[in-house]
């Protein structure tokens, strides 16, 4: 939100004779910045996330950009792995059941794997009602949810079980709603682009640069490196397909 915060300011500041020299600030190295945010060494690794390899979660949240002058919809697909907290970012103008599966079979590719399984939130229990794409038939009323063919038949392809979050457990969803906002306030708030393919293209840039590199605040640990030390041996071989 900082980052942000800044990119908004720095222009206007910098146009003001005699303005305070905020815009001359540099953050001081990651590691100093964030050390008291390192977990207490009686603490376990497993705890409170999944183990290495067994979830991601999936959501969809909507934000607006600056897109060749105009204020654009857009539906941001994130996809957040369970113990390193390595995040995927996907843009979209609609939120369909082409984009979920899209965004989840780019998201094995880049990862290099599959998890065991993939989360989804349903209903205001879990805070939003976004999956209702992948969806046959949901009464939270009777606790009844059957995914549609189409996930089942991709999830089979792909060899991970899909689940819906439990209701009123924020340990099982959260790590994504989270995700979704930090994407909103740190990757595309202040920005403007000159077309489609450049937030695309910002996207992908910034999850490598910013969001695989950042002290994570609740693992006190970079994604990029727990993932490569712990998460990316642990998930499925990634099967030949086209």
């Amino acid at each position: 939100a900082a980052d942000a915060l800044y990119r908004l300011v720095e222009r206007d500041l910098r146009a003001i004779a005699g303005a305070y020299q905020f815009a001359d600030w540099k953050e001081e190295p990651l590691a100093a910045r964030f050390a008291w945010k390192k977990r207490p060494e009686w603490l376990s690794r497993d705890l409170p996330w999944p183990p290495p390899g067994k979830q991601v979660q999936a959501d969809f949240g909507v934000t607006y950009a600056r897109i060749a002058g105009e204020r654009v919809k857009v539906h941001l697909c994130v996809l957040t792995l369970g113990y390193s907290r390595r995040l995927v970012v996907r843009a979209y103008r609609h939120e369909r059941q082409v984009n979920w599966l899209l965004a989840m079979e780019e998201a094995f590719r880049y990862w290099r794997g599959v998890p065991a399984e993939v989360l989804y939130s349903f209903g205001e229990a879990c805070g939003y009602d976004n999956a209702r794409a992948l969806v046959k038939e949901h009464d939270p009323a009777r606790q009844v949810l059957v995914f549609n063919e189409r996930l089942d038949a991709f999830a089979r392809y792909w060899g991970f079980l899909p689940k819906a979050c439990r209701p009123y457990r924020v340990r099982t969803k959260g790590k994504d709603e989270r995700g979704v906002g930090y994407v909103k306030t740190n990757a595309v708030a202040g920005r403007e682009f000159a077309i489609w393919e450049a937030l695309e293209a910002h996207l992908e840039r910034w999850s490598r640069e910013v969001a695989d590199v950042r002290i994570h605040g609740t693992t006190g640990e970079q994604p990029l490196l727990r993932f490569q030390r712990e998460e990316a041996a642990a998930l499925q071989p990634l099967p030949h397909k086209p």
